[in-house]
């Protein structure tokens, strides 16, 4: 006999619907939860990608003075040192810290010219691991020389 809830079978002594895979009673409310759980858990999971990246937004000119100074420490446009360079850069400059934003574009300055001496090609994933591996070590070595 076919069900009208697929992968249930009839029982017929009480005439209520047993779920295949675990056997016990299948109730409707159960796949209408489980699909709101999901639907919770995805939706939650995308404001939670949102948020940081709604905190992090930067002021014009801090993005200006940003450029500028990454191409003063010879980063170039359009590579992914340049997007880590003016991201820190920016940061600092909205934070009024001038001198940090110019140490941030020297750090990433020294970090892709690194990298690049690794023979690692840009606009990878593996550039962007080794940015993100140098410039941590350039903050460590630094902070440690003090």
């Amino acid at each position: 006999m076919e069900t009208p809830y697929p992968g249930t079978q009839l029982v017929a002594k009480t005439g209520r619907f047993l779920n295949e895979r675990t056997q016990r009673p299948f109730r409707k409310e159960e796949s209408m939860s489980r699909l709101n759980m999901i639907v919770i858990a995805v939706g939650g999971f995308a404001v939670a990608s949102v948020l940081p990246l709604a905190a992090r937004a930067q002021s014009g000119d801090a993005l200006a003075h940003a450029e500028n100074i990454c191409l003063d420490y010879g980063v170039g446009p359009n590579s992914v040192p340049f997007e880590t360079c003016v991201s820190r850069a920016a940061r600092a400059y909205d934070r009024g810290e001038p001198d940090l934003a110019a140490a941030e574009a020297r750090k990433v300055g020294d970090a892709s010219k690194a990298c690049l001496s690794y023979d690692i090609e840009p606009m990878t994933m593996g550039f962007r691991q080794c940015m993100a591996n140098e410039t941590s070590r350039i903050t460590v070595s630094r902070y440690e020389a003090r």
